[in-house]
């Protein structure tokens, strides 16, 4: 049984393991693309006070500024020493960010939407295949990382006992193999933690494909208000939405305003409230811009069980709910996991490394220094048929998946760089920091795949069939 599941757990390592390397270490990077975009864009940058200004006074900043673009939306700050952004979008229709000081008030710059946030979010998501089933592709691999971190549990017998074991000075190979099960086992929570949320992401589709996660229509803006109401600048400042909100929901933390893109549309304000591991959204109040009357709220509480799950999914798959505390322990986790499959794809090379030297072994005892042709060529066979395994599989599909993977991202790269605003140039698609960190990521999984096509897929030949 421990070698069907050592076998069950190689084959999915070795053909199906540079695809799941890619995913993990993408949506690793993901945890902390909000932070690396702050490291990369001044503009995202301010020094701490010890007042702040409201959401009106921000709000008129970026109206100052921005005359002619209309305001979508305003997040709060994920920290201290990040700036507020507002989303606008420019007579041309580009969507674009505005990020505004907390503590003055003033506007400290703008960047297009495309940033290294967005780039490592849609990649790990859905490789940038804007259809239905590129979810599907990458969320297929969730069930891949459960089956794979179950087999290698049950075939490690008494793995408890062995959870502080790292021999080192016996070789290379005995290191990575006591680092391999030992870093498995730290990192099996989580493993699974994260196979399950993923593979949610594949079932929630046909789940809201069904209905079963169907909000109620929300409400519009009364035609009678509409009517005492003739234009949109008659409506009531930002700041007093918010102060209503939190009326209506005590205890909310405001996180995000959704401005009115219609007359009849009420403003969204979303936030933290006492529900714990929930995304934002989770607890939402819809105010009458005019006239400040709520006409509707939702607590997560108040949620079904199905409806709590698909705000938690996230903060889950992700760790944000814990500010970056959380975020870098799933960081720390996801490196880690990642980096449990080249050390395993090393350890099989090293494995039939030993399983060739003995053939040869082998071979060199029999042939009593008459070296048949023949004789070398069966040698040949021998290893390749031993050594390499059927990698038909994870040639395949490793490159239709590639395939489809480099043609998204291209064109979406080509089409932020067509849409932007001519002004941007090249840095249409992010920040020159955050353009290199994605630069880096491509060019870093080209490197392991070719590593991964020469060792593990095609692997040299032995010296004696040389």
């Amino acid at each position: 049984m421990n070698k069907r599941l050592y076998a069950i757990h190689g084959w999915m390592g070795l053909n199906l393991g540079l695809l799941l390397f890619v995913i993990c270490l993408s949506g690793t990077i993901a945890v902390l693309s909000h932070e690396i975009d702050w490291l990369v864009t001044p503009a995202m940058r301010v020094t701490p006070t010890d007042e702040r200004v409201d959401w009106t006074e921000m709000t008129h900043s970026v109206r100052q500024a921005y005359p002619d673009a209309e305001i979508l939306g305003a997040a709060a700050p994920l920290g201290s020493r990040f700036a507020s952004e507002f989303s606008v979008r420019t007579p041309g229709g580009l969507r674009e960010r505005v990020y505004v000081d907390p503590y003055s008030g003033m506007v400290t710059g703008r960047a297009p939407w495309f940033n290294s946030q967005r780039f490592f979010r849609d990649f790990h998501r859905r490789f940038f295949i804007s259809a239905w089933w590129g979810i599907w592709l990458v969320t297929i691999f969730a069930f891949v990382l459960l089956a794979s971190a179950a087999t290698g549990l049950v075939f490690h017998k008494r793995w408890w006992t062995k959870l502080f074991v790292l021999r080192l000075g016996k070789g290379l190979r005995v290191f990575f193999s006591d680092l391999h099960r030992m870093t498995g086992v730290w990192t099996l929570l989580f493993a699974v933690l994260i196979g399950i949320t993923g593979g949610w992401y594949m079932a929630e589709l046909p789940v809201n494909w069904a209905g079963l996660t169907k909000t109620p229509d929300l409400p519009r803006v009364s035609k009678t208000t509409l009517d005492t109401y003739e234009s949109g600048s008659e409506r009531l400042p930002p700041q007093q939405w918010v102060r209503i909100a939190e009326q209506a929901m005590p205890g909310l933390n405001v996180r995000l305003i959704g401005f009115p893109t219609q007359r009849d549309r009420p403003a969204h304000i979303t936030g933290q409230a006492s529900a714990w591991l929930v995304r934002d959204r989770a607890n939402q109040v819809l105010v009458d811009p005019f006239t400040g009357e709520v006409l509707f709220q939702q607590r997560a509480e108040e949620l079904g069980g199905l409806l709590r799950w698909v705000h938690t999914a996230d903060e889950l798959h992700f760790g944000t709910f814990g500010g970056l505390t959380t975020k870098l322990i799933w960081f720390t986790f996801g490196l880690v996991l990642s980096g449990l499959i080249p050390i395993g794809a090393y350890l099989w090379v090293r494995r039939r490394q030993q399983m060739v030297d003995g053939i040869q072994k082998r071979f060199e005892k029999t042939a009593n220094g008459n070296w048949d042709v023949d004789r070398a060529w069966q040698l040949v066979a021998t290893v390749q048929k031993k050594g390499r395994r059927n990698s038909m599989v994870g040639l395949l599909s490793t490159f239709v998946i590639y395939a489809l993977a480099m043609n998204a991202t291209w064109g979406a790269l080509a089409k932020q760089l067509d849409d932007a605003d001519r002004s941007y140039g090249w840095q249409a698609i992010g920040a020159p920091g955050a353009i290199v960190v994605y630069s880096s990521f491509l060019l870093l999984l080209l490197v392991v795949s070719v590593i991964w096509y020469r060792w593990i897929w095609n692997p040299p030949l032995p010296k004696l069939a040389r």
